[in-house]
């Protein structure tokens, strides 16, 4: 998900002769990247969640496929409620 251009860069520079200071900071960007992954990662996995109930995927559904989905849910609007 991450550049891997990215990591590569990171991974060069850590190899590299470092002050003290470019050091701390490619610690700190290598640590913000691995953020970055996980928040990709999470946003990704929600919006392949929250895909089944965008207008078009309800507008795709034929009128049976809405009212048996409907019924099983009991007319509740979401499913954690």
């Amino acid at each position: 998900m991450t550049s891997g251009y990215t990591r590569h860069v990171l991974q060069r520079w850590q190899a590299e002769s470092l002050t003290s200071a470019q050091r701390v900071e490619v610690t700190y960007l290598t640590g913000q990247l691995a953020r970055l992954r996980d928040t990709l990662t999470t946003v990704l996995t929600l919006g392949e969640h929250l895909n089944a109930t965008t207008i078009e995927a309800i507008l795709a559904k034929s009128d049976t496929e809405l009212g048996l989905e409907f019924l099983l849910r009991r007319g509740r609007v979401a499913d954690d409620e």
